[in-house]
Protein backbone atom coordinates (compact mmCIF):
# COMPACT_ATOMS: atom_id res chain seq x y z
CA UNK A 1 0.00 0.00 0.00
CA UNK A 2 1.03 3.62 -0.36
CA UNK A 3 2.30 5.31 2.47
CA UNK A 4 0.28 8.63 3.83
CA UNK A 5 1.44 11.71 1.92
CA UNK A 6 1.35 15.35 2.86
CA UNK A 7 1.52 18.77 1.24
CA UNK A 8 4.73 20.15 0.76
CA UNK A 9 4.78 23.35 3.18
CA UNK A 10 5.77 25.50 -0.19
CA UNK A 11 2.24 26.19 -0.23
CA UNK A 12 2.52 28.26 2.58
CA UNK A 13 5.44 30.71 0.89
CA UNK A 14 2.63 33.39 0.16
CA UNK A 15 2.18 33.56 4.41
CA UNK A 16 5.99 33.98 5.14
CA UNK A 17 5.87 36.73 2.74
CA UNK A 18 3.03 38.67 4.39
CA UNK A 19 4.79 37.97 7.84
CA UNK A 20 7.89 39.84 6.63
CA UNK A 21 6.09 42.93 5.51
CA UNK A 22 4.27 43.05 8.30
CA UNK A 23 7.12 43.08 10.23
CA UNK A 24 9.15 45.72 7.65
CA UNK A 25 6.14 48.01 7.77
CA UNK A 26 5.94 47.99 11.08
CA UNK A 27 9.38 48.80 11.31
CA UNK A 28 9.21 51.33 9.39
CA UNK A 29 6.30 52.64 10.97
CA UNK A 30 8.00 52.17 14.62
CA UNK A 31 4.83 50.38 15.87
CA UNK A 32 6.69 47.22 17.22
CA UNK A 33 4.35 46.89 20.18
CA UNK A 34 1.41 46.66 17.43
CA UNK A 35 0.01 43.47 17.58
CA UNK A 36 -0.34 43.78 13.31
CA UNK A 37 3.72 43.13 12.84
CA UNK A 38 3.24 39.87 15.08
CA UNK A 39 0.00 38.48 13.45
CA UNK A 40 2.01 37.75 10.26
CA UNK A 41 3.85 35.24 12.36
CA UNK A 42 1.49 33.84 13.39
CA UNK A 43 -0.34 33.29 10.92
CA UNK A 44 2.30 31.54 9.32
CA UNK A 45 3.28 29.21 12.22
CA UNK A 46 -0.32 28.66 12.40
CA UNK A 47 -0.77 27.60 8.85
CA UNK A 48 3.12 25.64 8.77
CA UNK A 49 0.99 23.48 11.27
CA UNK A 50 -2.02 23.01 9.74
CA UNK A 51 -0.21 21.74 6.84
CA UNK A 52 2.06 19.51 8.87
CA UNK A 53 -1.20 17.69 10.18
CA UNK A 54 -3.05 17.77 6.26
CA UNK A 55 -2.72 14.21 5.48
CA UNK A 56 -3.76 11.97 2.81
CA UNK A 57 -4.07 8.09 3.77
CA UNK A 58 -4.75 5.07 1.53
CA UNK A 59 -6.10 2.11 2.14
CA UNK A 60 -7.20 -0.80 0.12
CA UNK A 61 -10.50 -0.01 -0.55
CA UNK A 62 -10.81 3.94 0.12
CA UNK A 63 -8.68 6.94 0.22
CA UNK A 64 -8.39 9.84 3.72
CA UNK A 65 -8.16 13.22 3.53
CA UNK A 66 -7.82 13.91 7.18
CA UNK A 67 -7.07 18.25 7.91
CA UNK A 68 -7.22 20.23 10.97
CA UNK A 69 -5.25 21.08 14.25
CA UNK A 70 -8.28 21.46 16.64
CA UNK A 71 -10.90 20.33 14.78
CA UNK A 72 -9.56 17.41 13.15
CA UNK A 73 -12.45 16.18 10.01
CA UNK A 74 -11.46 12.84 7.78
CA UNK A 75 -13.48 12.38 4.50
CA UNK A 76 -13.13 9.06 2.96
CA UNK A 77 -13.79 8.27 -0.93
CA UNK A 78 -13.86 5.27 -1.51
CA UNK A 79 -11.78 4.20 -4.90
CA UNK A 80 -14.50 2.42 -7.00
CA UNK A 81 -16.31 5.62 -7.05
CA UNK A 82 -13.70 7.79 -8.93
CA UNK A 83 -14.52 8.82 -11.95
CA UNK A 84 -11.55 10.70 -13.42
CA UNK A 85 -7.82 11.76 -12.27
CA UNK A 86 -5.67 14.49 -13.63
CA UNK A 87 -2.18 15.71 -12.69
CA UNK A 88 -1.52 19.66 -12.81
CA UNK A 89 2.10 20.69 -12.90
CA UNK A 90 1.86 24.97 -13.13
CA UNK A 91 5.27 26.11 -13.64
CA UNK A 92 6.71 26.80 -10.13
CA UNK A 93 5.49 23.20 -9.06
CA UNK A 94 7.45 21.73 -11.39
CA UNK A 95 10.45 23.59 -10.09
CA UNK A 96 9.78 22.32 -6.96
CA UNK A 97 9.30 18.63 -7.82
CA UNK A 98 5.58 19.33 -6.70
CA UNK A 99 2.51 18.66 -8.34
CA UNK A 100 -1.78 18.83 -8.24
CA UNK A 101 -3.68 15.88 -8.47
CA UNK A 102 -7.73 16.55 -9.30
CA UNK A 103 -9.47 13.72 -8.78
CA UNK A 104 -13.52 13.77 -9.25
CA UNK A 105 -15.87 11.36 -7.54
CA UNK A 106 -19.29 10.09 -7.50
CA UNK A 107 -18.85 10.87 -4.01
CA UNK A 108 -22.08 12.77 -2.49
CA UNK A 109 -20.29 14.71 -0.17
CA UNK A 110 -16.79 15.09 -1.67
CA UNK A 111 -17.35 14.62 -5.41
CA UNK A 112 -13.91 17.06 -5.94
CA UNK A 113 -10.88 16.00 -4.38
CA UNK A 114 -7.46 17.72 -4.86
CA UNK A 115 -4.28 16.86 -3.45
CA UNK A 116 -2.07 19.77 -3.30
CA UNK A 117 1.43 20.55 -3.91
CA UNK A 118 2.42 16.73 -3.77
CA UNK A 119 5.64 15.39 -4.47
CA UNK A 120 6.01 12.83 -7.49
CA UNK A 121 2.72 13.58 -8.50
CA UNK A 122 2.00 11.01 -11.92
CA UNK A 123 3.57 7.74 -9.57
CA UNK A 124 0.90 8.73 -7.29
CA UNK A 125 -1.96 8.87 -10.26
CA UNK A 126 -0.37 5.94 -11.65
CA UNK A 127 -0.79 4.20 -8.27
CA UNK A 128 -4.47 5.36 -7.95
CA UNK A 129 -5.27 4.29 -11.55
CA UNK A 130 -4.09 0.92 -10.83
CA UNK A 131 -6.28 0.76 -7.51
CA UNK A 132 -9.27 2.33 -9.20
CA UNK A 133 -9.49 -0.55 -11.93
CA UNK A 134 -8.88 -3.26 -9.24
CA UNK A 135 -11.85 -1.98 -6.87
CA UNK A 136 -13.78 -1.32 -9.78
CA UNK A 137 -13.13 -5.02 -10.90
CA UNK A 138 -13.84 -6.26 -7.56
CA UNK A 139 -17.06 -4.37 -6.92
CA UNK A 140 -18.54 -5.11 -10.69
CA UNK A 141 -18.86 -0.74 -11.24
CA UNK A 142 -19.30 0.14 -14.34
CA UNK A 143 -20.08 3.80 -15.28
CA UNK A 144 -22.82 5.10 -17.34
CA UNK A 145 -23.06 8.11 -18.79
CA UNK A 146 -26.42 9.09 -19.89
CA UNK A 147 -25.50 12.82 -21.23
CA UNK A 148 -22.89 11.56 -23.82
CA UNK A 149 -24.87 11.15 -26.45
CA UNK A 150 -21.75 10.59 -28.74
CA UNK A 151 -21.24 6.90 -29.03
Amino acid sequence: MQPPIKPSQWINIAWLGLSIFLFIFAYHIKLWNISCAWFGLGAYIFKCIETYYWVYEFDYEQMCERKGVFNVTREYINYYRVKSIKVEEPFIMRLLGLSIIHIITSEQYKPYVKLYAIKDGSTIKDFLDNIVLKNKVNHDVHEVDMFNTNK
